[in-house]
This record gives C-alpha cells, structure tokens and sequence, in this order.
C-alpha cells in the first residue's frame, strides 16, 4: 500500500468493528487539521480519507469523553463495506509505521 491522503470524495460510511490505536496528534501530524465536530457531535475528531488505490474511508473518535492529543485510544475505522475498512486499516497501519508516527 502506498499513500493516503484527505479527500472530498468521501460518501457515507459504516463502522465495521475495525480499530487502530493511536493518538490525535500522530493523525494529525500525517495528515493535518481533523474536519471538526462530526455526526451529531458524537466525534471530536475525524478526517475523511483516501488510499492510493481508491480505498474511501474515515478514522473518527466516537463517543469518547474529551482527551489529550496525546492520549493513546482505539480510533474508529469507517468504510462503505467490511472488506474495505479491514483494508484501510491495514493501509493506515502501514502508512503511518512508514512516516514514523503510527
């Protein structure tokens, strides 16, 4: 897997029960500024996602109280179908083992 990116292609998404654990700083250090409060404000951060090969998905923090950029939680992986959010995340656990900040 190669690079991702942020996108404005993003279509709706599901939670497949795919997590990656890491830090809001790390995700933002990879890939800027989250989107902002999200879905119903249920989401501080999340930030909408494109792999090199066309994979959509998203990574968000639900329902979680407030926490430090540097505390370490399980970030939600969204996609349209299980297949694809079990492939992102294996992009995104790559990709960000690749910048050093995964």
């Amino acid at each position: 897997m190669g690079a991702i990116q942020v996108t404005t292609k993003f279509a709706n998404a599901s939670w497949h029960g795919h997590t990656y654990v890491t830090t809001a700083r790390k995700l933002m250090e990879a890939f800027g500024a989250p989107e902002g409060t999200w879905w119903w404000e249920k989401c501080h951060y999340h930030w909408e996602l494109e792999t090199e090969e066309g994979l959509l998905f998203t990574i968000y923090d639900y329902r979680r109280p407030r926490f430090g950029e540097d505390t370490e939680i399980d970030w939600h992986i969204g996609a349209k179908t299980a297949d694809v959010a079990e492939a992102a995340t294996e992009a995104l656990e790559e990709y960000l083992s690749q910048l050093c900040c995964g």
